[in-house]
C-alpha cells in the first residue's frame, strides 16, 4: 500500500487528541504526515517502521512520545521536538541512520534513556543558545557529537519572492503545521517558511 503523505483530522465533534500504538505501523509509503495541535500524546510504535518518512515535525500541543514511536524510520532526516514534550520513551528515534539533525525547541531539557537515538554521531542536535550547557550534562542530549545554537523565536518578514526556490523549503501555515514543500500555488496569505536553519514569514500577494 502507497500512501505518500497524510494529515490527521478529526471532526469537530470528535478532537484527535493521540496517535494511538502502532497506528501507521510498518506504513513504508507513508512520506510525510501532519500531526495537528490537539494530539498530546504519540504512542508506542506509533510510526514503527515507516521507512519511507523523511521528517516530522512535533506540534506543541505533544506532551509524551512513546516507546519505539519512530523507530526503524530509516528514511527520516530531521525531526523537530517541542517544548512542551515531557517524556521520550525507550527507542523512540532509534535505528534512524538518515537522522542527522534534530531541532529541539527547548531552554529546559527533558531527562530521558540514551537508547531514545542511536545517530549521536552523525547528527546535529540545536537548541536554543541558553540550553547547550545544559544538554551537554544530561541524558539523552549529552551523547550528541554537535550540539549547536538555534534561534526558534526570530521571524523575519520578507516578499515571497526572497525565497531561494532552487533550495529545500518546509512551509507552515501560522499555527505552526507544514502544509507544503513549496511556496509555488500558495494561496495569498502569510506563511512561515524554514529554509535550512533560517525561518521567515513569507507574504504571499
Amino acid at each position: 500500500m502507497y500512501i505518500p503523505d497524510i494529515a490527521i483530522y478529526g471532526k469537530s465533534e470528535y478532537t484527535v487528541t493521540s496517535v494511538g500504538a502502532w497506528a501507521f505501523g510498518y506504513c513504508s509509503g507513508l512520506t510525510s504526515v501532519t500531526i495537528p495541535n490537539s494530539v498530546t500524546a504519540i504512542g508506542d510504535n506509533a510510526f514503527f517502521h515507516c521507512s519511507g518518512l523523511t521528517e516530522v515535525t512535533i506540534p506543541n500541543s505533544v506532551t509524551s512520545i512513546g516507546d519505539y514511536a519512530f523507530y526503524c524510520c530509516s528514511g527520516l532526516t530531521e525531526v523537530t521536538i517541542p517544548n512542551s514534550v515531557t517524556a521520550i520513551g525507550d527507542y523512540a528515534f532509534y535505528w534512524c541512520p538518515g537522522l542527522t539533525k534534530v531541532y529541539y525547541d527547548t531552554t529546559e531539557p527533558v531527562k530521558a534513556s540514551s537508547n531514545c537515538f542511536s545517530s549521536y554521531g552523525i547528527a546535529t542536535l540545536y537548541v536554543p543558545d541558553t540550553a547547550i550547557e545544559k544538554c551537554k550534562r544530561i541524558n539523552p542530549w549529552k551523547n550528541f557529537a554537535k550540539i549547536e545554537a538555534h534561534d526558534f523565536t526570530v521571524v523575519e518578514e520578507i516578499e515571497n519572492d526572497a525565497i531561494d526556490c532552487e533550495k529545500p523549503v518546509k512551509v507552515y501555515n501560522l499555527n505552526g503545521m507544514k502544509i507544503s514543500d513549496s511556496i509555488e500555488g500558495l494561496k495569498a496569505g502569510v506563511y512561515i517558511v524554514r529554509q535550512g536553519a533560517s525561518t521567515s514569514k513569507v507574504v504571499v500577494k
